[in-house]
């Protein structure tokens, strides 16, 4: 006996769920004339389901207010056209499928307005968050008397400059040029002008860095107190001997301003200046670390060494720097 058919009746059993949306659909239909009643059902198919089963209620009011306008519209239709009921009928289908298509035209629209304007909210705060942390990131990594790279930053540079020359450097070696110095007497600076000048000074060798140095492969930083160090890949013993005389004269023919008993003092200040200049060749990654020891030591020899020449100068070395070498 089949499953639908119960005490020999044909009747079929209809569940609960089909008899809800009946009654769903009954309710729907309700109206004053059978116009009423097609638009409601038609409604029903365009939109694809009851109204009851819209959750939005800006959808269900806008399907609302488009359904009463198709029947405003149908109704003058049929009263200034003398239609019949079944003649109306032909052009129903259309004017609904216009109106729904319209409606869901301009909800996408809106949906995409809205969610511009979201997102145009969301990056505005973003980039706020961005620009925040950048500041924050930049204060870490720049001295802020100098504008130069801290120690961490600049050791960091060295080493990825190394990491990058050795791509090239497994034929040929790759030039690296490192340039230490500091500033000569500085505590007689600060002895004789006091504590600001010092800092005036050290910033305004700073400046004649940055402004010497602004190729975007070079690395120049801070190194600490009054030490400097300027990082140039693929820079010559020649040419980095020159560059490191041009800072050395552009600082010795510079004027720093300081205050002090609350006048306004000039005063100047010289550099000594180690300029060491390797032959890269290839050597294993793991000793990278190594090779920025010695070369910054190296560096550093040879500062002292134009200090022990009577300061003021530059003292240029070139080496083999390779996997024995470090």
């Amino acid at each position: 006996m089949p499953n639908n058919v119960s005490g020999g009746s044909d009747t079929p059993v209809v569940s609960p769920e089909t008899e809800q949306i009946e009654q769903k659909r009954s309710h729907e239909v309700e109206g004053e004339n059978p116009l009423i009643q097609r638009v409601q059902l038609k409604f029903r198919n365009a939109v694809g389901r009851a109204m009851e089963e819209i959750p939005d209620e800006k959808i269900r009011t806008g399907i609302k207010k488009i359904q009463e306008e198709v029947l405003t519209l149908l109704k003058q239709l049929q009263e200034k056209s003398g239609l019949d009921d079944k003649s109306l009928q032909l052009f129903e289908d259309e004017i609904i499928k216009s109106k729904v298509d319209g409606f869901i035209s301009k909800m996408a629209l809106d949906t995409e307005r809205d969610l511009r304007r979201q997102l145009s909210a969301q990056n505005k705060v973003l980039k706020e968050g961005l620009s925040s942390t950048q500041a924050e990131l930049k204060k870490e990594m720049y001295d802020e008397m100098t504008g130069l790279l801290q120690k961490k930053y600049l050791l960091s540079g060295l080493k990825n400059i190394l990491a990058m020359l050795q791509r090239e450097a497994y034929q040929d070696p790759v030039k690296v040029s490192l340039m230490f110095f500091d500033i000569d007497h500085f505590k007689g600076v600060n002895d004789t002008f006091g504590h600001q000048a010092g800092d005036d000074a050290i910033t305004g060798v700073g400046k004649v860095v940055r402004d010497k140095f602004q190729r975007g492969s070079d690395v120049a930083g801070k190194f600490g107190g009054d030490e400097f160090v300027v990082v140039m890949p693929k820079c010559d013993s020649h040419n980095a001997a020159i560059l490191a005389e041009d800072v050395r004269k552009k600082i010795e023919e510079s004027r720093f301003t300081t205050f002090k008993d609350g006048q306004a003092v000039e005063f100047k200040v010289t550099v000594s200046i180690g300029v060491l200049t390797a032959n890269l060749h290839r050597f294993l990654n793991g000793n990278i670390d190594k090779a920025v020891d010695y070369l910054i030591n190296q560096s550093d020899v040879l500062m002292y060494e134009s200090k022990q020449k009577g300061r003021n100068r530059v003292s240029p070395k070139q080496i083999e720097l390779g996997e024995f070498t470090v």
